[in-house]
């Protein structure tokens, strides 16, 4: 049984992204790096590109709730999605199922070297891949 409260608040739709892009080891250096809500990489809402050492960063993504649901889980996607240098898009996936958003950081390692593979490390992850998408 669930009920909502009609209370405004910020809910973490995506939760800070810490990473990092090489390929064989070397910094992918000045590499475009996007944020996107959901399965794909079509609706960005945020991007950065690498530094020197092929570090990204992006702050959380929340979004203003007007009524507060209790008791209600849903399930947040969000992908983070790469420019490689051989001219094709990678995409990390990641999700989360719970009463509220993510409030944990994700930290990335991720290496393009063969197409692109991801690591991250936290429990709380519904999913968590990678993959080629054009």
């Amino acid at each position: 049984m669930g009920g909502c409260i009609p209370i405004p608040y910020k809910d973490p739709y995506s939760p800070e992204v810490i990473g990092t892009l090489a390929q064989e080891g070397r910094p992918e250096k000045n590499s475009l790096v996007t944020l996107s809500l959901g399965d794909t990489c079509d609706d960005p809402v945020l991007d950065t590109r690498t530094n020197e050492e092929g570090q990204f960063h992006f702050d959380p993504v929340h979004k203003l709730q007007l009524v507060h649901w209790i008791m209600a889980h849903k399930i947040y996607r969000w992908s983070v999605c790469f420019s490689l240098p051989d001219g094709k898009i990678g995409a990390w996936h990641g999700s989360h199922y719970g009463i509220v958003g993510v409030r944990a950081p994700v930290h990335l390692e991720c290496n393009s070297a063969l197409g692109l593979i991801c690591k991250a490390q936290e429990t709380f992850l519904l999913k968590n891949s990678s993959e080629i998408i054009g």
